[in-house]
């Protein structure tokens, strides 16, 4: 054997040995949406097992690769909103504080998860009121005496 004839046997030996060694296991694509109506520019949090902690926008979406197994995605609490739904297709799921367990049993899963917020509405402390309804009191008095 020559030695280019080598050289190139070597090569092709060193690049089916490095392609074995990158062979991906199978995964599931996994959808993550999230809905927020009038959260404008703001960002949630979200950890999901196996990936670093992430944010979403309102009508975002994140794209997951998952082998079979169990996942926890789980969205951080913003103060102001309410997280009021959570809806789960195509997989098996649970319902944990703040999130689901997917249950990923086959490669025919297509799991899809959207998470919705709402907006907790603002209700003025009864002191606020209070407060307000003695204020104009007070610059009516004193517009009534032309002080003002």
């Amino acid at each position: 054997m020559n030695r280019s004839a080598f050289l190139a046997t070597a090569f092709l030996v060193v690049l089916v040995v490095a392609g074995a060694g990158f062979a991906q296991p199978p995964t599931v694509g996994v959808s993550l949406l999230k809905l927020a109506d009038g959260a404008g520019d703001m960002k949630f949090g979200f950890e999901v097992t196996g990936w670093m902690p992430f944010t979403l926008g309102d009508h975002y979406s994140a794209w997951f690769e998952m082998a079979l197994g169990d996942y926890d995605m789980v969205e951080t609490p913003m103060p102001g909103w309410l997280l009021s739904d959570i809806q789960v297709t195509g997989v098996d799921y649970d319902l944990i504080p703040n999130g689901v367990t997917l249950h990923i049993d086959s490669f025919s899963d297509m799991p899809r998860v959207t998470f919705v917020n709402e907006a907790v509405p603002v209700v003025p402390a009864p002191g606020a009121l209070l407060l307000t309804t003695m204020g104009a009191g007070f610059v009516g008095w004193l517009r009534r005496r032309r002080t003002l």
